[in-house]
């Protein structure tokens, strides 16, 4: 499972719930100066977004950090979901995508 967007809202999700670099492998974002840095409070790294994110990976399963932007995701995101790919969100409530 690895992270898609580095949101400052989605610290709070993590703290609270004591996740970390043992349930997220990393989150992708596409804005430079998060690139290689970390979460507050837990040890997962940001990394650059790409095009193929998914594919280095073999990524199945990807936690929406910036999930008031689903809709705008899913719509870019096609080509993962055609390859089985499955988002997890936890807004309005737990749920894979």
């Amino acid at each position: 499972v690895i992270g898609y967007g580095a949101t400052s809202k989605c610290s709070t999700i993590l703290n609270f719930c004591k996740i970390n670099q043992k349930q997220i492998s990393y989150f992708v974002d596409t804005i430079p100066e998060k690139f290689n840095k970390y979460y507050p409070g837990t040890d997962i790294q940001v990394r650059e977004y790409t095009k193929d994110w998914w594919k280095k990976d073999n990524i199945k399963y990807s936690f929406v950090g910036c999930w008031n932007f689903m809709d705008i995701i899913l719509e870019k995101e096609k080509e993962f979901k055609k390859n089985n790919g499955r988002f997890i969100t936890h807004v309005p409530w737990c749920r894979f995508i």
